[in-house]
């Protein structure tokens, strides 16, 4: 496996030391950055965020702090240029498919890109939206796995 997809709240998780998820979503951004993995974003990112219309990217810039620990990994990982870009209209049977399942659009979109991906991991620490019933159909019918940052920090 050579890439990844990472949900926003992981990227946010890193700089709330009150979240139940703060040490292994710090431990999941060191291991992407040690593993040199990429970040798969949708086909219309663009690294400069004036030019960005993708829905990742746009999630990206628009939450991510500047100076934080996650703004830091993100330009690490865009200035070494370590991210794919995935085609998400090849994929227009499953988006109708996991609309179906998925009320957030925009979580449909990290869910195309991974299934687009290589490794086909997505991390999400989101189980709202993605319930564990509902990583388990995503699993089954589209072979892409759902880890939370605990469950990958100890992969």
């Amino acid at each position: 496996m050579n890439d990844i997809v990472l949900d926003t709240n992981v990227l946010l998780h890193t700089n709330n030391k009150n979240n139940e998820y703060y040490e292994s979503a710090n431990i999941c951004l060191n291991l992407i950055l040690e593993r040199d993995l990429s970040l798969c974003f949708d086909d219309v990112f663009n690294p400069v965020e004036s030019k960005n219309t993708s829905v990742i990217g746009s999630e990206y810039f628009g939450k991510i702090q500047n100076g934080t620990f996650a703004y830091v990994f993100l330009m690490d990982r865009l200035i070494k240029g370590k991210y794919v870009q995935v085609i998400k209209k090849n994929y227009n049977k499953a988006k109708i498919e996991l609309n179906k399942i998925i009320k957030n659009r925009h979580d449909i979109s990290f869910v195309i890109t991974a299934f687009g991906s290589q490794g086909k991991l997505l991390i999400s620490n989101d189980y709202t939206d993605f319930k564990q019933n509902t990583r388990k159909y995503i699993s089954k019918k589209f072979q892409v796995s759902i880890l939370d940052s605990d469950e990958y920090s100890t992969s």
